[in-house]
């Protein structure tokens, strides 16, 4: 077992026989386990009715991010990044790329993984509308990032989007008019 020196150690803990690999590597997914507890014979590794744990090892990180289809300038609103790992002592950060007020929360899974959550209390800006919100996890051996871009409706109800491009075309077409009876006059 020379391939997991200096990376495995027991997870603290009162009653705890948790093994952690850390780092896992890719080569680790399918090795099996026969847990033994030393000193206890009907826990020997080499009966064959001992339990097996088998380890999976899954390189790609799913991030949950829920964002409004629509928010409104100036009112807050709520974005959710949900992440989920299976080691409840070390769980992935969180963070955003826009400022506001966060909360975080670990949820205990009953299958024995964990969804952390990270909630963004923001308020929307038009300067920000089309902008990404994203959401960077960061796991102790990888970085992954999600973003979603933002559809911020400004001026309470979104009329300035239209009306600002209606206004400068009306006045456009006033001083072609003007210009045109200028010359023909």
């Amino acid at each position: 077992m020379e391939e997991y020196r200096d990376r495995t150690s027991l997870v603290p803990g009162d009653n705890s026989c948790t093994l952690r690999i850390d780092p896992v590597r890719r080569e680790d997914d399918g090795d099996i386990y026969y847990p033994a507890i030393a000193g206890y014979t009907f826990m020997n590794a080499y009966e064959e009715k001992s339990g097996i744990v088998s380890l999976r090892v899954i390189e790609t990180v799913n991030i949950h991010l829920y964002v409004p289809k629509v928010m409104k300038e100036g009112e807050a609103t709520t974005i959710r990044c949900a992440v989920n790992h299976t080691c409840g002592s070390s769980p992935p950060d969180l963070q955003w790329n826009k400022p506001g007020q966060i909360k975080k929360n670990s949820v205990k899974l009953e299958d024995g993984s964990w969804t952390e959550e990270s909630f963004l209390t923001y308020i929307p800006s038009s300067v920000d509308d089309g902008s990404d919100a994203l959401c960077t996890a960061e796991y102790p051996n990888i970085v992954a990032k999600r973003g979603k871009s933002l559809n911020i409706l400004y001026g309470g109800s979104g009329i300035g989007k239209i009306l600002l491009p209606v206004m400068i075309g009306a006045i456009g077409l006033l001083l072609l008019l003007l210009l045109l009876y200028l010359y023909w006059r």
